[in-house]
């Protein structure tokens, strides 16, 4: 299963978003160079259900040299680096040995494809995760995440209802929908936005895929219709279990001259009151996954920080 690092993102996204010595040693740990052509690209991507979730992950299909076979990658923008899995990666090795180098402890990657379009890496950082084995039985194999790395510099559109990733699109495909400012830190996407009548900002979290908001534990009981249940479920992060608590909501997020339903929020158990203090304090209202757009089109600008909501 994918791993939506749920415990990663409240302990350290949200404590840690702002302090740039915190992530900088994140990114210099994890981080390699991605290629990817400067034309525009349009990406092909599929949805993979676990149980009653049917938007659990984001994932973008992989072939790699030298092999008949597609992998995945989830898409994953609560990682600020493309990484793999060091399981996945070595059992590729034993059937395709020609397909992908690891030397010196990294992996690069040439003349592979993300969908139709060249893609290639240099010194990826490999993970380990337990159960990330190629099981050659499975028609879906993940092998890894594409962080924040793969949109970095770059304007992109996330055509959620045609299941497209678009990559160096013009600027003109806004039209006369406006433009809003967005924060990029340390591979991080935050969006202003109004939440429980409150102007916060919003991490958009394609990782945490199956949360329209996720956010601490009063919140989420304020924004839940009255009497709804609390629907419990484990997510694992890495080699962690953690419960999720996820309620029905009436309530909407106000994002980019749109009011966005929530139809249901969230909050991860074992959060402490440092934490929701430091979220607050940074004016972190949340952090949004794939679920509360699935209706948009999602443009992001990260070279001019811009950023709307395309009908």
């Amino acid at each position: 299963m994918p791993f939506p690092t749920l415990r990663q993102r409240l302990l350290f996204l949200f404590f840690t978003l702002l302090t740039t010595h915190g992530l900088s040693a994140f990114s210099q740990e994890e981080g390699g160079r991605i290629g990817l052509p400067a034309e525009p690209q349009s990406i092909r991507f599929r949805w993979l259900a676990e149980g009653t979730l049917k938007h659990s992950a984001l994932l973008l299909p992989i072939r790699l040299p030298n092999c008949s076979e597609t992998f995945y990658l989830q898409f994953d923008l609560g990682a600020p680096a493309t990484l793999f899995y060091r399981e996945a990666v070595q059992g590729i090795l034993v059937r395709y040995p020609a397909a992908l180098d690891t030397a010196g402890g990294r992996l690069s990657l040439r003349d592979a494809r993300l969908d139709r379009s060249a893609f290639s890496v240099e010194g990826a950082a490999l993970r380990n995760y337990a159960g990330s084995g190629i099981n050659w039985k499975k028609r879906i194999r993940i092998i890894g995440t594409a962080g924040s790395d793969l949109l970095s510099g770059r304007a992109v559109l996330l055509d959620f209802p045609a299941q497209r990733l678009k990559l160096n699109v013009d600027s003109t495909v806004t039209g006369a929908t406006p433009v809003h400012p967005l924060l990029y830190l340390q591979g991080r996407i935050l969006l202003p936005a109004r939440i429980g009548g409150q102007q916060k900002l919003l991490v958009y979290d394609s990782g945490s895929s199956a949360f329209s908001l996720l956010t601490d534990s009063a919140s989420a009981v304020k924004m839940a219709r009255p009497g709804a249940a609390d629907q419990q479920h484990a997510s694992r992060s890495w080699d962690v279990t953690l419960t999720a608590h996820s309620f029905a909501s009436s309530d909407s997020i106000g994002l980019g001259g749109k009011m966005l339903p929530l139809r249901q929020v969230s909050y991860i158990s074992g959060t402490s009151e440092a934490q929701v203090q430091s979220m607050a304090r940074f004016g972190i209202g949340g952090m949004a996954g794939n679920v509360l757009f699935l209706k948009q089109r999602l443009y992001l600008d990260l070279k001019r920080k811009k950023f709307t909501l395309l009908p």
